[in-house]
């Protein structure tokens, strides 16, 4: 499964708005693919690209930790 997201949270470098492709959904993790550099144990945002606007019914963020 892959699937366009967007990345919002704060980062060293302030905050974060960038596109990303989540892929190899599990119940252990997903894989992220992003122009971002990410930290370890960074707490990131996630939102569909399908529910960029507001009243979309999926417009809401996944919350994920960067572990590697």
């Amino acid at each position: 499964m892959e699937a366009k997201v967007r990345i919002e949270g704060i980062s060293s470098q302030g905050e974060i708005h960038a596109p990303a492709v989540i892929s190899d959904l599990s119940l252990g993790g997903a894989r992220l693919s992003t122009p971002v550099e990410l930290q370890l144990d960074q707490e990131v945002r996630l939102i569909p690209f399908a529910s960029m606007e507001t009243d979309h019914p999926l417009n809401k963020s996944l919350t994920f930790v960067v572990v590697w």
